[in-house]
């Protein structure tokens, strides 16, 4: 019988009293610590290893999906070319214009190179840019061919330079068109007098800087169709200033319903600029 009164004592003399009862409990908690783990060690890897594939999966899928993503932030999508239109001159001479599109917005295309293709035979190279996010006719004017009622022709693009956007050297230049007017003119082909168009317009450097030089492209459409393209270069064109453009064609018009005028100054090259 245990002794009364003191609680320490009362404890002591029950673990020294059942101290082989205690043994053997210690002994069965320790196994079933042990096949519990064993247990779920098992059961985990059994999981693992059936998941295993999906898991690999999801991870082939996501780095996929980040390569994939890294291209398209660090590699521009290529200039977009529109189909060619062919506007006869005569019967061996061609005026030729198609659009051409940057879909980046966080590229520039400061030098690009391209050439029409006439019924299979390459046409002299030209030299122009593309500002991110914009789109810009290409014309070529007078190009000869052996059968200008039917040509085919294709704008290729050999080569382009990308500069980030970011990376611009002037915010994008603004222009205003004003006033345009086309008036019947008389243009001589072959010893015969045709009808033909003169296009006028005010055109107005809205941008806050002064350019040396700026191309102007002057597209004549009856209704979708293009009918007349010419070029214009304007020289030392200061801000805030109005400048007439005049295109007279050279070869017969049909009726004119609009007409595009569209200068175009690259964003890059902040050698264009002055004071």
């Amino acid at each position: 019988m245990p002794p009364k009164g003191d609680l320490q004592l009362a404890i002591g003399y029950w673990i020294v009293s059942h101290k082989q009862t205690l043994r053997k409990w210690w002994a069965v908690t320790s196994m079933a610590v042990m096949a519990f783990s064993l247990l779920w060690t098992v059961v985990f890897f059994a999981l693992f290893f059936s998941q295993e594939p999906k898991v690999s999966g999801l991870l082939v899928r996501a780095a996929n999906g980040t390569g994939s993503f890294r291209a398209a932030a660090f590699k521009p999508q290529p200039l977009a070319v529109g189909p060619v239109s062919v506007i006869p001159r005569d019967k061996t001479h061609v005026d030729l214009v198609a659009e051409l599109t940057n879909p980046n917005q966080a590229w520039a295309a400061p030098a690009v190179t391209v050439h029409f293709i006439l019924d299979g035979v390459a046409a002299t190279p030209q030299h122009l840019f593309v500002n991110q996010g914009d789109r810009r006719p290409v014309v070529q004017i007078n190009a000869a061919v052996s059968q200008a009622a039917a040509v085919k022709a294709t704008l290729v693009v050999d080569d382009t330079a990308w500069v980030r956007a970011a990376a611009a050297g002037r915010p994008e230049s603004k222009f205003t068109v004003a006033n345009i007017t086309t008036t019947p003119s008389t243009v001589t082909i072959d010893g015969q007098t045709q009808s033909s168009v003169t296009v006028r317009a005010d055109v107005t450097n809205a941008s806050v800087y002064n350019y040396y030089h700026v191309e102007v492209p002057v597209v004549l459409q009856s209704g979708d169709r293009i009918v007349g393209a010419g070029q214009v270069g304007l020289d030392r064109w200061p801000t805030l200033t109005a400048r007439p453009v005049t295109l007279t064609l050279s070869y017969p018009v049909p009726d004119v319903t609009s007409v595009r005028i569209e200068p175009q100054v690259s964003r890059e090259d902040i050698s264009n600029t002055y004071r």
